[in-house]
């Protein structure tokens, strides 16, 4: 999951964007680091809502049409800017995230989230790219999925069992 979050750094860096390669580099190295906390324990699969969601950021992140003047046509499927701009790749691995409820990880989710509510904030109000308010959406999403208190007692079941 941090992999294509590392190929928007490198490129932003290549691309003398230094803000977004020092940034996204730190989301990615931050979902790294808190990858072994992630455990080795089957997660649930999201609610069907959740799921529709979540399939609603990958396909955003996959075919991110604001660059693309011309109505839809294929040029959208190896167009789009996934794993080169921040909003569709941090939208892609969020929806990703929300298929498996955030992996059930508290810390691991909220970094994305709000790394998420960050671009997609800033790609609306700074930018004007309406469509990154789902990217807003979406990181609400995610942080009310794992904090939930249904989610907390899931956990804290999980835990018990073990």
């Amino acid at each position: 999951m941090s992999l294509p979050l590392f190929s928007v750094s490198a490129l932003a860096f290549a691309g003398a964007m230094p803000f977004n390669g020092a940034s996204v580099g730190t989301a990615a190295l931050l979902l790294l680091a808190l990858a072994p906390s992630l455990g080795s324990e089957p997660v649930p699969r999201s609610s069907t809502s959740v799921m529709v969601w979540a399939f609603m950021l990958v396909e955003l992140g996959w075919l991110y049409p604001h660059f693309l003047a011309e109505s839809f046509t294929l040029h959208y499927l190896y167009r789009a800017p996934l794993g080169v701009l921040p909003c569709p790749t941090l939208a892609a691995v969020m929806g990703l995230a929300l298929l498996v409820h955030g992996f059930e990880a508290r810390a691991w989710s909220s970094v994305l989230a709000v790394f998420g509510l960050f671009y997609g904030l800033f790609g609306a109000i700074r930018l004007g790219v309406a469509m990154d308010l789902l990217l807003v959406l979406g990181g609400l999403i995610l942080l009310g999925v794992v904090w939930s208190n249904e989610h907390a007692r899931t956990a804290g079941a999980r835990t018990a069992r073990a």
